[in-house]
C-alpha cells in the first residue's frame, strides 16, 4: 500500500462548477435552508446544484474516489464482481457518492441522518433516514461491505453531537451490526478521530489505516477486514522502542504509526495516528525516548497553520448588502457672474490676469 492515501483532485472543469456554486451561495442565488442539524448544501457532492452538463463533470469526480477505494483499501474480494456485493453507504448524503458506487455495479443503500430521502430517490438510490449510531430498521448482517467516507469526526459534527455514541457507548458498533461476518468495513475519518475509536476498529478485525496526503492534518483512511483476526495495536511507548536510530528520515509516515511533522537530527515530531497525539521524541545515544505528547488540537497553530477556521458545513451563506456609502458634499464652486468677469474684464482693460501670489510679491517691494 501506497504511503498515503490520495483523494483524487478537482479538475479545472470540476473546481470551476465548485467555485461557480460557492459564489452564488455567497450571492444568495442559491438558498441555503438550514433545518436542525444545520444541513446546508455541500457544493461538492450535492447533485441537486448542477445543471444536467455540470453533474456529467462532477460525477467523473465522485467515480475517481470510488475508484481509489476499491483499488487501495477495499478487501480484493469485492472487485472482482461487483454484482454479487451489496454494500451500505453510512452519511451517504442526497446520493452522490452512492450512486457512484452503483455506476461501478454495486448494490448500495444509504444511510442518512437528514431529511434528504426524496433527493436520495429522485437520483435513484434507496436508503433510509437514520442515525448510524442506532439502525433498528436493518437486519443484522445485511450487507456485504460499509463505506463510511468523511462522515465521522468532523469539527462540526464534534461542536454539535458531542457524545454521540451506538447505546453501548461504541461508535461502530452498530456498523459492525449490519455488515456480515467476514465483511468489511472502510472509510476516511476527518481529523478529530479518537484513540477510542481507533481502538474499536482494531478489535473488530484486521486493521489497515494509512493517513491521507494533505497541506494541514491529515484525515484517516482505513479498512478492516471482518474475515480477518484483530492485530494488537502497539502503544507509544512500545512503537518508540522499535524504531531504529535512522528513524529521522525525509520519510512522511514512519513505521506505519507515525506521519512526521519535522525531523531534525536527534530530534523527531510526528503525529502518533493510534492516539491522534503530536509526540515529540528525542534519540540519546541511539536509542528513542518520548519527550512529549499531547492532543493535536494543543499545537495545531505551530503545525498546521493552513486548517480553516471553519468546516464548509458551519458556513452561513447570506446575501451581502451593499455598503452604506456616506453622502459626497459637492464641491463649492464661484458663481458663473464672478468667474467671467475674473477672466474678461482684464483682457478688457489691456491687463493680464495676474495671479494674487505675484500681486502680494509685488506689494511687498513697493
Amino acid at each position: 500500500m501506497d504511503e498515503l492515501f490520495h483523494i483524487p483532485k478537482q479538475t479545472q472543469a470540476e473546481a470551476g462548477i465548485i467555485n461557480s456554486k460557492r459564489n452564488s451561495m455567497k450571492l444568495g442565488e442559491i438558498v441555503s435552508v438550514k433545518d436542525e442539524l444545520n444541513r446546508f448544501p455541500r457544493t461538492t457532492y450535492d447533485h441537486t446544484l448542477y445543471s444536467a452538463d455540470e453533474l456529467v463533470i462532477m460525477e467523473q469526480n465522485w467515480a475517481r474516489l470510488v475508484e481509489a477505494y476499491k483499488t487501495k483499501l477495499l478487501p480484493e474480494r469485492y472487485r472482482g464482481v461487483p454484482e454479487d456485493h451489496y454494500g451500505i453507504n453510512f452519511g451517504t448524503n442526497n446520493g452522490a457518492y452512492q450512486r457512484s458506487w452503483m455506476r461501478q455495479g454495486y448494490k448500495m443503500f444509504g444511510i442518512e441522518i437528514n431529511d434528504t430521502m426524496k433527493e436520495l430517490e429522485a437520483y435513484g438510490c434507496q436508503g433510509i433516514r437514520a442515525s448510524y449510531y442506532d439502525m433498528n430498521a436493518i437486519g443484522t448482517g445485511t450487507f456485504d461491505f460499509g463505506i463510511v467516507d468523511r462522515a465521522m469526526f468532523n469539527a462540526n459534527a464534534v461542536a454539535q453531537r458531542r457524545g454521540a455514541r451506538c447505546a453501548d457507548g461504541r461508535y461502530f458498533s452498530e456498523m459492525r451490526r449490519v455488515i456480515k461476518d467476514g465483511g468489511a468495513l472502510a472509510g476516511i475519518l476527518y481529523k478529530n478521530w479518537t484513540a477510542q475509536a481507533f481502538s474499536e476498529l482494531a478489535s473488530l478485525g484486521h486493521l489497515t489505516f494509512i493517513p491521507t496526503k494533505a497541506k494541514a492534518h491529515p484525515f484517516l483512511a482505513f479498512v478492516v477486514d471482518f474475515s480477518r483476526a484483530p492485530l494488537a495495536v502497539p502503544g507509544l511507548e512500545e512503537t518508540v522502542a522499535r524504531l531504529g536510530a535512522d528513524a529521522a528520515s525525509p520519510a512522511r509516515v514512519l513505521d506505519t504509526m507515525f506521519y512526521v511533522l519535522k525531523a531534525e537530527g536527534s530530534a523527531l515530531t510526528a503525529l502518533f495516528l493510534p492516539t491522534n497525539e503530536i509526540v515529540e521524541l528525542s534519540n540519546v545515544s541511539g536509542a528513542w525516548t518520548v519527550v512529549s505528547r499531547v492532543w493535536w488540537e494543543d499545537r495545531k497553530q505551530e503545525f498546521f497553520k493552513d486548517l480553516v477556521p471553519r468546516s464548509e458545513a458551519d458556513q452561513v451563506y447570506v446575501k451581502p448588502q451593499p455598503k452604506a456609502r456616506p453622502p459626497v458634499a459637492a464641491a463649492k464652486r464661484p458663481p458663473l457672474r464672478k468667474t467671467l468677469l475674473a477672466r474678461i474684464l482684464p483682457a478688457l482693460l489691456g491687463r493680464k490676469n495676474v495671479p494674487a501670489s505675484k500681486k502680494r510679491a509685488r506689494a511687498a517691494l513697493s
